[in-house]
């Protein structure tokens, strides 16, 4: 009796000595590096006096919205297991984006910088091919290059109230969601193509004005102020990037 609770033992520990160096082969450290472009909304909305009394006004003629082109590079490093089957894991991984919009209206050049926290879910299928979707978080810093068209609070009687404007260090908390495909030619070389949002709450920067009157419905108004707003709709960005594991 003794002897079959020594072999049966002796079985167990060599299947869960296989199935434990089978889950951890398939797990690994990832180094990434990939390329961006994308595109991200921009409205521009003027403040009016009409016979001495200021409003928002919410008109057509007074609002314009357009869209602005991105390009970008970012890094990552993280660590991909295995999970619920051989052909799934989880991703999870730090990552830098540096992201650059050129001769934006008003405020010129943009630079963006974001490190995010990445989780993600992978399924692999025909044995070099993925599937991957997951979200993302973090902190986001935005460079503004034309700071000296940013209105302060005490540039001007007329915008005395504007609070939270910020020129040249912007951060906001970021996040949105990341799917893509992934190609594997080598147990160690990955290739993946992406699409991603990043949706932040930036606040809307007061400039000095383009024009100084503006009509509607026959009526000629003064011009005290212009906003631009950043986030109509979020950064949006198509990317390919090339991992190594190990």
């Amino acid at each position: 009796m003794r002897r079959y609770k020594v072999l049966g033992f002796v079985a167990f520990s060599m299947l869960a000595g296989s199935l434990l160096t089978t889950t951890l082969s398939a797990n690994s450290f990832v180094l990434g590096l990939r390329g961006t472009g994308g595109l991200s909304g921009i409205d521009s909305e003027y403040k009016v006096s009409n016979n001495g009394t200021n409003s928002n006004a919410d008109n057509d003629d007074f609002e314009s919205s357009g869209t602005l082109g991105h390009f970008g590079f970012g890094v990552k490093a993280g660590y991909e297991f295995n999970t619920w089957g051989p052909n799934q894991y989880m991703r999870v991984n730090l990552s830098y984006d540096r992201d650059y919009s050129n001769g934006v209206y008003r405020l010129g050049n943009l630079r963006m910088n974001y490190i995010a926290l990445n989780i993600d879910y992978k399924y692999t299928f025909l044995q070099n091919f993925g599937v991957f979707g997951g979200f993302h978080m973090g902190y986001l810093n935005l460079e503004i290059q034309n700071s000296g068209a940013i209105l302060r609070n005490n540039s001007s009687s007329d915008i005395s109230n504007i609070s939270n404007i910020r020129v040249g260090g912007n951060n906001y908390f970021a996040g949105g969601v990341i799917t893509g495909f992934t190609y594997s030619p080598l147990r160690w070389l990955e290739f993946e193509l992406f699409f991603k949002t990043i949706n932040a709450n930036f606040d809307d920067f007061h400039v000095t004005p383009d024009r100084t009157s503006i009509s509607s419905n026959g009526t000629s108004m003064n011009v005290t102020r212009q906003t631009i707003d950043l986030s109509s709709y979020p950064l949006m960005q198509l990317g390919l990037g090339v991992n190594f594991k190990f």
